[in-house]
């Protein structure tokens, strides 16, 4: 392993590569432009749509006898949309979905919307394992 510390930056690869991939693929298809951000708001300005995808408590696994290093970890992400229509809002949760299992990603909660204030709130989470000589997110 280069990096014996790799999985620190785990959050930030992954959300570059999730982000940079669903603008891409979003372009053109949604009335505005997407805010993207992994760090949680409060705005006193909202602005919609809002993608929020963000890392969730990893736990270790993989440990070896000797236990001094971290071989490899299980990620969880998860993935905020708020928007003002419904649809939109799927749409784009549906293109997190796509995103996160083209990096080998499970997916342990499906995207469901709630709506509250005429605001569309949808939610998703992604599992999967990660070792430190994955090079798909640890380089």
């Amino acid at each position: 392993m280069a990096d014996e510390r790799w999985y620190e930056q785990l959050e930030s690869t992954i959300y570059t590569l999730v982000c940079h991939r669903m603008k891409k693929a979003l372009t053109g298809k949604t009335s505005k432009t997407i805010k993207f951000t992994s760090v949680g708001e409060n705005d006193a300005q909202p602005y919609f749509p809002t993608c929020y995808i963000h890392e969730l408590q990893p736990v270790e696994t993989g440990q070896d006898i000797v236990g001094t290093s971290i071989n490899a970890v299980i990620e969880t992400m998860e993935c905020i949309v708020y928007c003002r229509d419904k649809s939109e809002c799927k749409m784009i949760l549906n293109e997190a979905v796509y995103q996160f299992k083209q990096l080998g990603f499970s997916v342990t909660a499906m995207p469901i919307i709630s709506t509250s204030d005429n605001i569309h709130n949808g939610v998703a989470r992604f599992r999967r394992i990660v070792g430190g000589g994955d090079t798909d997110l640890t380089t």
